[in-house]
């Protein structure tokens, strides 16, 4: 597959042939792994950041994903047990629908995948346990602001969401007080998350330290039991559990 991809990213003809070939291949099927759903978005992502700055490229790239598939995409953000790197790769795929100004993906995300509404039951599951929309063990709130932030700046979603009665009332009542809260916890857990990474990194040097004087050590003894010549079983065997 990565063959392939490095033969047709370099051509929208054959990029789009490609994107067809996967979608052909994954969506509609139960029990896709999840590297391969992941895979999947982060192919559609490198074809927009490769034609960045060729318009026709890039909307032809986006007018390629079916409906099936930006529900399947949707479905799976929402039921996405393994961390936030797939929530992440979705948003992205989002926001550049929105920068790019996409009418037709727009459409289909909001007419006919119900995105907006899909994105609400995930606040809407904090007062109501029944039927719950999201089942990931991770939390995609922080992603879904982000795309409602967006959506609402977005000209081309301004007749949508004014029609929406539930946007309305979340709108109003909570969006900006949640985008507040969220970046205050959100810039508070990246801080504590540096920290962490900074003193892991910290303690594997040190033990990485450490273990290198230990093994320095065991291999002096060894070559000094070597030279000897006069080592018992025993201590063959209390420097080979020291080696392991």
């Amino acid at each position: 597959m990565c063959e392939e991809f490095r033969e047709v990213s370099g051509s929208i003809l054959g990029s789009a042939r490609f994107l067809n070939t996967l979608q052909d291949a994954i969506v509609g099927h139960q029990d896709v792994p999840y590297l391969v759903r992941l895979g999947f978005i982060d192919f559609i992502l490198s074809l927009l950041r490769r034609f960045k700055e060729e318009e026709d490229s890039r909307d032809n790239v986006l007018s390629a994903i079916r409906f099936e598939t930006w529900s399947y995409f949707t479905t799976s953000f929402l039921r996405n047990t393994h961390g936030n790197i797939y929530h992440c790769r979705y948003l992205e795929l989002l926001l550049y629908v929105l920068d790019y100004e996409h009418e037709d993906a727009l459409n289909v995300l909001l007419e006919k995948c119900k995105i907006v509404d899909l994105f609400l039951r995930v606040y809407e599951d904090d007062d109501d346990s029944r039927g719950k929309v999201c089942t990931s063990r991770t939390d995609a709130k922080g992603h879904v602001l982000q795309f409602f932030k967006n959506l609402r700046a977005s000209p081309l979603s301004e007749a949508f969401l004014k029609s929406h009665q539930k946007w309305n009332m979340f709108s109003k009542s909570r969006l900006d007080s949640e985008i507040r809260l969220n970046s205050v916890d959100g810039a508070e857990e990246e801080e504590e998350v540096i920290s962490r990474s900074n003193s892991v990194i910290e303690n594997l040097e040190d033990s990485g330290d450490d273990e290198e004087e230990a093994g320095l050590n065991r291999s002096g003894s060894v070559v000094e039991n070597d030279v000897d010549g006069d080592s018992s079983d025993d201590e063959e065997e209390d420097v080979g559990g020291g080696l392991d």
